[in-house]
């Protein structure tokens, strides 16, 4: 399976292939704080599952 993720304003997205690593989710307060939301949700793939890279992070 193939994944594209972007950010909101569609600067950057990143593709991956296959199932991911790692999925978590948290609340604690600085997962809080990074996504202004009660809880955070991550997907996580190892360096080799990645397809492409398209744009830019200003981070």
């Amino acid at each position: 399976m193939e994944r594209t993720a972007s950010c909101l304003c569609g600067e950057l997205r990143i593709t991956v292939k296959g199932e991911p690593t790692r999925v978590n989710m948290c609340n604690c307060n600085e997962c809080q704080r990074r996504s202004g939301s009660v809880f955070q949700i991550g997907a996580f793939f190892d360096e080799g599952q990645l397809k492409s890279i398209e744009g830019r992070s200003i981070v």
